[in-house]
């Protein structure tokens, strides 16, 4: 097993391994594309098949894909003192060996496919627009003030 970088030559590689799955991808793709200077991404790769991923975004989000083995290789490539860590379930000895967390969070990834599922709303959605700005970012700075209230790296 080989870890590449993306920025190395490896993109056709990527765009085929993510796109099998965008919505367990969505952030390696939307990183990748908007806000390439900030984002890192590695490939664990076997010839021209890839074994899993890691995503390191503005220095502290990190994300990783695979088995066992090849989240303990791709582990390897991070150094960073303090990360927001995002790895499969199964894989929480290895990370927990290099990093303490403070938090631990359970994520779960659901999806509806159309017409599979009926949702239940007990509130009236409403499409906010730019006059709602301010108000969503004092909420999210509220709710993680750690992160400077949800603000984005700027777009280079």
């Amino acid at each position: 097993m080989e870890i590449v970088s993306v920025a190395n030559g490896y993109e056709s590689i990527f765009w085929s391994y993510v796109n099998r799955d965008p919505i367990d991808y969505y952030f390696f793709i939307l990183d990748w594309i908007q806000y390439k200077k900030q984002t890192k991404i590695f490939l664990a790769v076997e010839g021209n098949k890839v074994l899993g991923s890691l995503l390191v975004f503005a220095d502290y989000i990190v994300q990783l894909r695979g088995s066992r083995e090849t989240v303990k290789k791709l582990l390897e490539h991070v150094s960073l003192e303090k990360v927001e860590l995002q790895a499969p379930p199964d894989c929480e000895d290895i990370v927990c060996q290099k990093y303490k967390p403070r938090i631990k969070q359970n994520m779960v990834l659901m999806r509806l496919n159309r017409g599979k599922g009926h949702v239940h709303l007990t509130e009236t959605p409403v499409r906010l627009n730019i006059k709602d700005a301010k108000e969503v970012a004092s909420l999210m700075k509220r709710c993680d003030p750690r992160n400077g209230g949800g603000k984005l790296p700027q777009k280079s």
